[in-house]
Parts: structure tokens; sequence; C-alpha cells
């Protein structure tokens, strides 16, 4: 989802840019970024590989460690010997959830599980080592071009009649057109760049996963019955945090996800 939405943003303002992609380019191997990096020698290394499926994670935690975490170690590196700005994303998933009233930029992460701590390893790794980087966590994203909860709602509407979706965790949806303006305005094209560091980058706003499904099914032509159950219920394997609020403290807000939302409803012209 990111890396579409990215290289249409650079397309249309005519930026030079190299976008690769598997098998071109493998992040756990540093010969293989090198080679990529010498091609093209860029200002700026916008990294949106992530092994992102939480719950198969847990039962391939080696995978989600080497591509979420010590990958990280690799591109830093490169980034160093090339002089170039890793702009990096990592997640909410880093914190436990147990403040109900979000997570400042510089909070104590506590992850709860193997995905959380995968993308912890990577964010250590670059503030270790990386001379130039951005680390920008985000949260419940969405958008064209991947796997995503409002498609996922979307495509149950069209068989069941009822559904049941918790309602004990809680965040802010993230549309990825927003994410990626917000990065490309304040990180690429802003006169005045922001410090290097970690930056919380979210849609205003928060709501719980049962009403933000109950929105989505409002918004499109389905009469799909939304029963809040809580996490328990669901009993996935992997647990996920109460509550998922970033708090942004560095960079002016953006819309609210409603508006996000509607907009990713309206057909473009």
């Amino acid at each position: 989802m990111l890396g579409s939405m990215f290289f249409n943003m650079l397309s249309s303002r005519g930026v030079e840019f190299l976008a690769v992609d598997r098998p071109d380019i493998d992040i756990t191997n540093i010969s293989s970024i090198e080679a990529n990096l010498e091609k093209f020698k860029p200002d700026f290394v916008i990294n949106c590989a992530a092994y992102t499926l939480v719950d198969d994670c847990e039962s391939n935690s080696d995978l989600a460690f080497s591509v979420n975490g010590y990958a990280l170690e690799n591109l830093s590196r490169a980034c160093n010997q090339f002089s170039s700005t890793l702009i990096h994303f990592s997640t909410d998933y880093v914190f436990d959830g147990k403040n109900s009233n979000g997570y400042k930029e510089d909070d104590k992460t506590d992850p709860i599980n193997v995905y959380g701590e995968s993308k912890l390893i990577g964010e250590n790794l670059i503030q270790k080592i990386c001379a130039k980087y951005y680390i920008v966590r985000t949260s419940w994203l969405y958008g064209a071009n991947g796997n995503n909860f409002v498609d996922t709602m979307l495509k149950i509407g069209k068989e069941k009649k009822e559904i049941n979706v918790v309602d004990d965790q809680t965040g802010s949806p993230t549309y990825t057109k927003d994410l990626c303006e917000q990065v490309l305005n304040n990180f690429l094209f802003n006169k005045n760049i922001p410090d290097f560091g970690v930056y919380h980058i979210t849609n205003s706003g928060h709501t719980n996963w049962c009403e933000f499904s109950k929105m989505i099914f409002e918004k499109s032509s389905y009469d799909t019955k939304v029963i809040p159950v809580k996490s328990d219920f669901i009993n996935r394997p992997a647990k996920r945090p109460s509550c998922s609020i970033l708090i942004n403290t560095k960079l002016p807000e953006i819309r609210g996800f409603e508006d996000a939302l509607d907009d990713y409803f309206t057909p473009s012209p």
C-alpha cells in the first residue's frame, strides 16, 4: 500500500526516483542494498518493506525478526555509506497498550507480540547506527493496492449479514494518502527540515474496530450488522494493544479519520 502510494505521489510531483521490490532487492542482504543504492545514490531511502502479518509473525518469528528487525542494520549502514536519509515506518504495536490516554514519541516501548518486538528491534538499530533518519510510527493503515481492514470489511459485507468485531481496541485509522503526503511535505519538500528522530503520524481522532466497522458499512451499500465482542472472544494468536493511540507532538495535525474514510470512498474523477 505505502509503496504504491509513494510511487504515485512522487510521479505526480515530477521527482526522480527509483522504485525497487523483490526480487530486485533483498533488504536482509547488505550487498543487495548497496548495489541498488550505488545505481542511484539517493538523497532519501523510503523503506516500505515489512512483514506485517501480525498473527503469522507468532509462528514465523525468525522471518519477522529478519525483515522487520535485523534488516534495518543493513539499511542503516548502506544509507550511511551513501549519505542518504532513511525514512522508515514503524507501528503502534511497539507499545503495550495499557495507557488509555495514548503514547507520545518518547514514551516507554513495551511490545506484547512478536510483530511489535521485531519492529522495535528495527527502530533501535536505526537509532544506534544510522546518521540521518526519520522513524515514522503509524497505526491501523488502509489504502489502495494492499490488504487492509476497510477492504476486508467490504468483502465480508458482500457475503455476510452480521459480523463480530472487537470493541476493546482503540486507535486511529490512517489513510495511506494522508500518511504519505505528511511524510513528503515535512521530510522531503520542507525548507525547514525537522530534526532527525521518531515521529507519530496518523489521521486525527480515534475509535475502536467495532465503531470503525459500522462507519465502513454506513458508507457502503451493505446492511451488515456489527456485533461488539471482546478480544478474548476472537482469540487470535497475537495479542493486540488495548490502546493504540499515537500522540503527535512534533508535526502539524492532519485531517480526522472520518474525513479520510469519506475520501477513500469517493471515486477519483
